[in-house]
């Protein structure tokens, strides 16, 4: 496997992780929500496996289309003054602490940063 897929790889993980311990803090999960949001990062975790490991190019898509919410989130989490369907848009019921908004902005500009690894850095050649 090339380099740029493995950062890829690393990245798409990673940000899924943060992404997940970023859900569980700070507020109190029930267990329905809990499986829902485990499955979800394992449906996640599948797509970044299928783009970098199987070559699928519509996973790629599809971890692109979550970072664009993942960021749409994390902007909605810091800008008070924002839009009010920005504001709506993944709201939870209580309002998130900062370390949560904070994890949630990086695990947008983790799977950003994936995203470049995969479309954009091109393995360099020996000479």
């Amino acid at each position: 496997m090339s380099n740029n897929l493995k950062m890829f790889e690393r990245l798409g993980y990673g940000a899924l992780a943060i992404g997940l311990v970023s859900d569980f803090i700070g507020r109190k999960v029930g267990m329905t929500e809990a499986i829902f949001l485990v499955v979800l990062t394992l449906v996640a975790a599948a797509l970044v496996w299928a783009a970098a490991r199987k070559g699928q190019s519509w996973a790629a898509v599809l971890v692109g289309l979550i970072a664009i919410l993942a960021l749409v989130g994390a902007i909605g989490g810091f800008w008070a003054g924002g839009p009010a369907w920005l504001q709506d848009i993944l709201k939870p019921e209580t309002p998130a602490p900062m370390l949560t908004k904070i994890l949630d902005a990086v695990t947008a500009v983790m799977l950003f940063a994936a995203l470049y690894f995969y479309y954009f850095a091109g393995d360099e050649q020996a000479a």
